[in-house]
C-alpha cells in the first residue's frame, strides 16, 4: 500500500513538472501570429477587455483601408468621404 501511495505521488510530481514546462500556446504562437489573431488569443485569455478589442480591431481596419484601397466599380454609386 505505502509503494503504490509512493508510486502514485511519484507519478503527479512528474505529470505537474511536464505541464508547468510547456510554453503557453499564446506565448508560443504570438510570434508567428497575425495582429488580429494576438488580440483574438489576447481577448480570450481575459488580457483584454471586449470594449479594447473592438477598438483595437477597428484601428487595424481603418489603417489596413488607408494602405489597401480597393476602387468601385464604373457606373456603380460609390460612397463619397
Amino acid at each position: 500500500m505505502v509503494f503504490l501511495l509512493l508510486f502514485v505521488v511519484a507519478v503527479v510530481i512528474v505529470c505537474r513538472l511536464t505541464v508547468w514546462s510547456w510554453p503557453t500556446p499564446v506565448r508560443a504562437a504570438a510570434d508567428r501570429m497575425s495582429p488580429e489573431g494576438v488580440l483574438t488569443a489576447q481577448l480570450l485569455t481575459f488580457r483584454i477587455s471586449p470594449a479594447q478589442y473592438r477598438h483595437a480591431i477597428e484601428g487595424i481596419a481603418a489603417r489596413d483601408g488607408d494602405r489597401h484601397r480597393v476602387a468601385a466599380r464604373p457606373g456603380t454609386d460609390a460612397a463619397e468621404e
